[in-house]
């Protein structure tokens, strides 16, 4: 006959408070995993109401502290690749941020304009941020990856453009953190050169980034605003390009094309042959410089000089119709189609001439 043991009952009571228990944990959310749900912008929106803040010793209603202040510089030292079809370039250099207080803004930090993520490398220069004799805290960084930043080529081939760093916290709003431009020790190397275009300068400055969106967590404010530190390579395209490369062949072809009205009007054939063969070259002149472009949707400055071309062109061939059609009716219209020829030519070149300088003179 088996005995009864009141401690085997106990041990088997213990084992199913235990397998309650583990089911039980295992079931219900746990608050770390909650908190990695919420987005890193949302989240400390919705931190004061689901976790009590800290007291600081300050009774209720005080005012609130102050932002905590994170001074911000950048040395740019290279830059190469600029892709004015994809509005990109790649950039290298070297970046520091220091503060005081116990909030540490380089984890949290994040470069906006940033693209093609996977070949940006960002490599602490300390292991962890060292403290400065003034009580400050400092960390550096070797920054190198390639950036977006839209290029407006409305002024090609004269125009100008800002090659622009975003640094934005991406945790904490500006009533907790706001970054300070280190103007004083930022700047450019001077051996930067970058192929087809002339570095002009830098600059440097902070502004306030504001989001319209609460990043979905209800109940908050819609309306988030962080600080942005921008950072500008300024370059501008030479102008020898300009004037070499696209003006003087488009200044050659209209000139051969009025040398035409230097043919007696007798040989309406030949006066002919001249604009068409011109009309023909712009074109293939214009396709040659829009195919380095890409779609802006609009016309740009050497797009309207080449439309001031087009009616000199047009202006060529009309002229030439109309002296061909005296010279076969009369023979003594040759000396009147002759001062037609030299007025059309004169008064053809000073329009392309003076449309030219009028649509130049904002951007020089």
């Amino acid at each position: 006959m088996t005995r009864y043991c009141p401690c085997r009952r106990a041990l088997f009571i213990l084992m199913l408070v235990g397998l309650a228990g583990l089911l039980g944990g295992l079931c219900s959310p746990s608050a770390s995993v909650w908190v990695r749900a919420v987005p890193a912008r949302a989240a400390q929106a919705a931190t004061p109401a689901a976790t009590p803040q800290p007291t600081t010793g300050q009774p209720s209603g005080a005012a609130v502290s102050e932002p905590q202040q994170v001074t911000v510089g950048l040395y740019l030292s290279e830059v190469h690749g600029l892709d004015q079809q994809e509005s990109t370039y790649f950039a290298d250099f070297y970046m520091w941020m220091r503060w005081r207080g116990d909030r540490d803004p380089t984890p949290t930090l994040e470069l906006l304009n940033n693209v093609a993520r996977w070949t940006l490398t960002m490599t602490p220069i300390f292991p962890k941020p060292v403290a400065l004799p003034g009580g400050e805290t400092l960390q550096q960084f070797h920054v190198q990856g390639q950036f977006y930043e839209p290029l407006l080529l409305e002024d090609y081939p004269l125009d100008a453009h800002h090659l622009r760093i975003e640094i934005e916290d991406s945790t904490y709003a500006t009533d907790q953190l706001v970054y300070v431009p280190d103007t004083a020790q930022s700047g450019i190397s001077p051996d930067i050169r970058i192929p087809g275009w002339r570095v002009t300068g830098w600059q440097m400055a902070v502004h306030e980034h504001a989001y319209e969106t609460d990043f979905g967590i209800t109940g908050t404010a819609g309306h988030h605003t962080y600080s942005t530190a921008e950072f500008d390579l300024n370059v501008k395209r030479p102008e020898s390009f300009f004037r070499w490369k696209l003006l003087l062949p488009l200044l050659i072809v209209l000139l051969l094309g009025c040398s035409v009205l230097l043919v007696h009007p007798a040989y309406p054939e030949v006066r002919l042959a001249g604009p068409a063969t011109a009309l023909l070259t712009l074109v293939f002149l214009q396709q040659a410089y829009t195919s380095t472009l890409p779609e802006v949707g609009t016309l740009v400055l050497l797009d309207k000089i080449y439309v001031l071309a087009y009616v000199v062109v047009v202006g060529l061939i009309a002229t030439t119709i109309l002296t061909s059609h005296w010279i076969r009716g009369d023979e003594a219209n040759a000396a009147k189609a002759q001062r037609l020829d030299r007025t059309a030519a004169a008064v053809l070149i000073g329009l392309f001439l003076i449309g030219t300088a009028i649509l130049l003179i904002p951007v020089l």
